[in-house]
């Protein structure tokens, strides 16, 4: 239902309050009344009563119309005051007015009061709403200013038309670098590292809402560029239209976006260069094994000469070597992998190390078109230094291998220099050379500068990035220069720790295989595959030693310790019942005199570091050289 207007009627003239209240009923559907006419009753009216509208007569006794408005202008200004007089000349109506009379009626014309109480209540009505509108403004005004304001997210207000920021939150600040008014001074364009005119653009756009997402670069204060993540939105403000813009600093994620992308594109190379690796080494493993295998069948013909029989044997030795070194390159980069290798520092004659590399290739080489020298700026005292020989030799045999490989005519050269308190070794040919695009990548695994060299000059893919791999252990640097078409030169650099010579003359023996002193002394060979044994036993058989066999390690322990004569033990690691080094143990506690060698296929540093700890006196891997065993031999014996 519709509530009842309530009406204070100000009136000492119980009739004229009638004729007012008549007048009222017939505009107003609903009303209520209530009739005042002292000042105490009228106050306690407007508390009590809480009315609508008031209707008051100008001139009553002891208290007036004037007195009344004023006091309703305190206490409720917003509600409806009516001046209701027998008679009222202009200046009187104008005095009404301006103390706050919302309309003023004379009882002569007391039919007009009815449309006047109506028309007030109206402007009552729309100016509550006006009011109410208002407080609302302010109050969403004040809500969304807390919200910009203490929002950690980056917020600014721009205007459309030309860029201007016209407001900015203290994350902003914070973000930017720039202070409260310089950020309010300034522009979008002059953060934005678009152009003026695109920036121009891209805020029509947000304007008429084409976009509202937008990736951009922002310049702050210090200079630094962040990529940024920015949304726009319509607002309105007392008539202006604006922009709010929330901004996002998404340069890490970017920055880790790329990173993945990167990443993945590796991974995908990586697996395109093991793909063609596997494919590569599947065909450089079965090449020698297919000699090996063929030519190995053929030895069995009673009908063989013993110059194809000499002939189909060089070719077994020789493939044998080639397989051995591509197994040696895959164990390597496993255990490079594994972070196993170690370094291994002794006395090393540097001028000696390259004699005997430059003569191992000199002796090895079919390029008669290809002169091999070697070129040393060292003095005798300075060549003597503490490195790792064997991880040296390997790079620049894998080096020199490499520019005979690709030389097809002129030259190769060998050299080493000191250079600022390191040793820098080069290797340079007149070959094929390698374009600047690949100057990196050819030490990376599996890598070579070209496919087409695969098919060609065959290899694994695998020597550059060993020898990278050696030379950053022992802590240098390798780097190539080259010119297709010109040539190459591979320089590596490694520190250099000076040590003092000492050279011991060299024994005879070591060169002419076993030595006459050795007759008829004793080896006990402890190995539990028997075609292993047979070769170590023809490997020493110009020796006229006495051989004998233990099949595992506690037969081994069981002949030193019942047999007296043995000089020297040749022992395998890996056997049954008892392994190698239990037994080693063993017997150096009942015979701590007695040498032992280690005849093993453990080929890594650790392993071989890990054999001498346990009380073997020496070493030798598996497939081992008749030389080095002879030499092991004659120095124990």
């Amino acid at each position: 239902m519709e509530r009842a207007i309530r009406v204070l009627v100000l009136e000492d003239m119980p009739a004229d309050a009638e004729l007012v209240e008549r007048e009222i009923c017939k505009t107003l559907k609903t009303c209520t009344f209530e009739r005042v006419f002292r000042e105490n009753d009228y106050r306690e009216a407007l508390a009590g009563f809480c009315p609508d509208i008031i209707i008051s007569d100008y001139n009553m006794p002891g208290f007036d119309g004037l007195s009344a408005l004023k006091i309703a202008k305190e206490k409720v200004p917003d509600i409806p005051f009516i001046m209701v007089t027998g008679t009222i000349n202009e200046d009187t109506a104008v005095e009404c007015m301006k103390a706050g009379a919302w309309d003023y009626v004379i009882k002569e014309f007391i039919k007009r009061l009815g449309p006047a109480v109506q028309n007030v209540l109206e402007q009552a009505r729309l100016r509550l709403d006006r009011i109410r509108a208002q407080e609302a403004l302010v109050e969403n005004e004040e809500r969304y200013r807390s919200v910009f304001e203490d929002n950690l997210a980056v917020m600014m207000m721009l205007d459309p038309d030309n860029g201007q920021i016209i407001d900015a939150n203290t994350a902003a600040v914070n973000f930017y670098g720039y202070s409260y008014d310089q950020l309010k001074s300034m522009r979008i364009s002059d953060i934005n590292t678009l152009s003026p005119e695109k920036v121009e653009l891209e805020l029509q756009n947000a304007l008429l809402r084409k976009r509202t997402h937008f990736l951009f670069q922002h310049r702050l204060a210090n200079g630094t560029l962040r990529d940024v993540e920015v949304y726009c939105s319509r607002i309105q403000i007392r008539e202006k239209k604006l922009l709010q813009t929330i901004v996002h600093d998404i340069t890490d994620k970017i920055k880790l976006e790329q990173e993945l992308i990167a990443a993945k594109e590796k991974a995908e190379e990586n697996d395109r260069l093991k793909t063609a690796f596997l494919h590569n080494i599947s065909h450089e493993i079965r090449t020698p094994l297919n000699a090996i295998v063929g030519f190995s069948n053929f030895l069995s013909d009673p009908g063989l000469t013993s110059e194809k029989r000499k002939e189909f044997v060089d070719i077994i030795n020789l493939s044998s070597g080639q397989l051995l070194s591509i197994i040696t390159d895959i164990i390597t980069v496993a255990t490079l992998e594994a972070g196993q290798e170690r370094l291994n520092n002794r006395e090393t004659d540097i001028n000696n190390l390259l004699i005997n590399v430059h003569e191992q290739f000199h002796f090895k080489s079919t390029h008669p078109g290809i002169s091999l020298e070697y070129v040393t700026h060292l003095d005798d005292d300075e060549a003597i230094v503490f490195a790792d020989s064997v991880k040296i030799i390997q790079v620049l045999t894998n080096l020199v291998g490499n520019a005979l490989k690709f030389t097809k005519e002129g030259r190769v050269e060998i050299g080493c220099s000191l250079q600022q308190e390191k040793l820098q070794f080069s290797v340079s040919d007149t070959g094929i050379g390698i374009a600047p695009e690949f100057h990196h990548k050819i030490f990376e695994r599996f890598r070579q500068a070209d496919a087409a060299i695969t098919r060609e000059f065959g290899g694994t893919g695998l020597g550059l990035a060993i020898s990278k791999a050696y030379v950053e252990l022992m802590g240098g640097n390798i780097w190539v220069d080259s010119v297709p078409g010109k040539g190459s030169t591979f320089h590596f650099t490694i520190p250099y720790e000076p040590a003092k010579p000492k050279t011991e003359p060299l024994n005879k023996s070591e060169m002419n295989g076993l030595s006459n002193d050795n007759l008829g002394k004793t080896i006990l060979v402890a190995e539990d595959e028997i075609n292993n044994f047979l070769l170590i036993r023809e490997m020493l058989r110009s020796g006229a030693l006495k051989i004998i066999r233990a099949e595992n390690g506690e037969q081994a322990v069981e002949a030193c310790d019942q047999n007296p004569d043995i000089n020297l033990v040749l022992m395998d690691i890996k056997m049954p019942v008892m392994d190698g080094i239990e037994a080693a143990k063993i017997i150096k506690s009942h015979r701590p005199d007695l040498p032992i060698i280690a005849i093993t296929a453990y080929a890594l540093d650790t392993d071989r570091r890990r054999i001498i700890e346990s009380g073997f006196d020496e070493y030798l891997s598996k497939p081992m050289k008749k030389a080095e065993l002879i030499n092991k031999v004659n120095h124990f014996l």
